[in-house]
């Protein structure tokens, strides 16, 4: 080999250098990326968890408030159970579930995994499911209407008194 070969060879191997120097140059870049992407994801999986824990304990609250206003109520025909009963079933189950998912292994869910996303997203569906129940309850406009309308037609005990 002559000293030619030796410099073209010499040059190609430092192209190759040059090139592998910049691919791991864009790599570490994409690293630091990503680094930063995912711990901005987990702060946020942080909010949402404590933001999740908020509103399941509110909705406990006023799930509590709502069942009792709704057992003062009564039912609607005899034999028939108190529909806060009903409701009171149906908040048990869904709070069941949601001890599940909250005694579940949270190492199971990543931001990845599709269902359920993480252990925060279990949280607020759940929250929101018992919401849902919760305004399902509430009273409709008419049937407070007609039970105004009850309480008009009904005369006072000092409306009887005055009669006689």
């Amino acid at each position: 080999m002559d000293s030619s070969e030796y410099l073209r060879l010499l040059a190609r191997l430092d192209s190759r250098a040059v090139r592998a120097e910049r691919a791991q140059t864009k790599l570490e870049q994409e690293l630091s990326a990503s680094r930063a992407a995912e711990k901005q994801a987990t702060e946020e999986v942080g909010h949402v968890s404590r933001l999740a824990d908020i509103f399941f304990e509110l909705s406990q609250i006023l799930g509590g408030v709502v069942d009792h206003w709704l057992k003062e109520r009564g039912t609607k025909e005899p034999g028939q159970e108190p529909e806060s009963t009903k409701i009171f079933r149906r908040a048990q189950k869904l709070t069941r579930e949601l001890q599940h998912v909250l005694e579940d292994d949270p190492s199971k869910y990543t931001i990845t995994d599709s269902l359920p996303q993480t252990q925060s997203a279990a949280r607020l569906e759940a929250a929101f499911e018992w919401d849902r129940i919760r305004r399902s309850a509430a009273p409709s406009p008419e049937l407070i209407s007609k039970e105004f309308q009850k309480q008009k037609m009904q005369p006072d005990s000092s409306e009887l008194a005055e009669g006689y």
